[in-house]
Parts: C-alpha cells; sequence; structure tokens
C-alpha cells in the first residue's frame, strides 16, 4: 500500500533567523509579564497577523491562485484518464 507523505518543510535561513528573533521577543515579553496565558499569546499573535495581513495579500493571493490551478490540472487529468480507461 502506498502512502503518500509531504516533503520536509524546506525552511529558509531568513524565515528560520524571523523565527529565532519572535521566539525571543515572546520569551522577553513573558519575563515582563510572568502572568501572560497562552490566550494571550495566541491572540496577540493574531493581531499581528491581522495588521500585516495587507502586506502579504498579493503573495497569498498567488499562492492560492497556483493552488486552485493545480487542483484543477488535476481533476482535468484525472477525467480524461477514466475517459480513455472506460473505452
Amino acid at each position: 500500500m502506498f502512502v503518500p507523505s509531504s516533503p520536509p518543510l524546506q525552511i529558509s535561513p531568513r524565515a528560520r533567523e524571523l523565527g529565532n528573533k519572535l521566539v525571543q521577543t515572546i520569551r522577553e515579553f513573558r519575563q515582563s509579564y510572568p502572568d501572560t496565558t497562552a490566550r494571550d499569546l495566541y491572540q496577540g499573535m493574531r493581531v499581528a497577523e491581522m495588521e500585516l495581513k495587507s502586506d502579504f495579500e498579493g503573495y497569498l493571493a498567488q499562492r492560492k491562485t497556483a493552488l486552485i490551478s493545480a487542483l484543477i490540472a488535476v481533476l482535468v487529468g484525472l477525467g480524461f484518464a477514466m475517459f480513455f480507461l472506460s473505452r
């Protein structure tokens, strides 16, 4: 039985550096405010995401378009395969 798996996540050095800075900032914040809850962190990340969303809307739209195009191509390919196999 074949079980498809996704390729390992490729993280660029720039993304890794940004992630490390975010972790450090959150740790410093939690030291200043020790009563910070997981909910506070989650909501803070959501606020940041909403504020930065406009900066990345073009990129996300391109990714969504590429994903939809790939899905359509797969469905069309399956349709042709089923048509020719049923003959």
